[in-house]
């Protein structure tokens, strides 16, 4: 039987989709920062997937915008930034 592997990096990247800038204006010294995202973090999951026959995924936007290592029900899934989005906005940032 082989062993399967995922590989994941939540925080990959501190971008955030254009319709959600808003909610960023004046905040690019945060986002560059360890609060955005975990610098490296995509170059170290990237020679590992380059290395490793696994399964892979990685975050698109910044954690700031949504927290992907929390479950939709956790009460701090959005940020400081975003917690007081419509619900709407909420419901399609975890489309995003």
């Amino acid at each position: 039987m082989k062993t399967k592997l995922l590989i994941t990096c939540e925080h990959a990247s501190n971008q955030i989709p254009e319709k959600y800038q808003s909610f960023f204006n004046n905040k690019k010294r945060i986002l560059a920062s360890h609060r955005g995202w975990d610098i490296g973090a995509y170059a170290i999951y990237q020679s590992l997937i380059n290395h490793l026959e696994c399964e892979h995924m990685f975050g698109d936007w910044s954690r700031l915008l949504i927290e992907l290592n929390r479950p939709l029900s956790h009460p701090q899934l959005f940020s400081e930034f975003t917690s007081k989005a419509s619900q709407n906005e909420k419901k399609m940032c975890n489309k995003s």
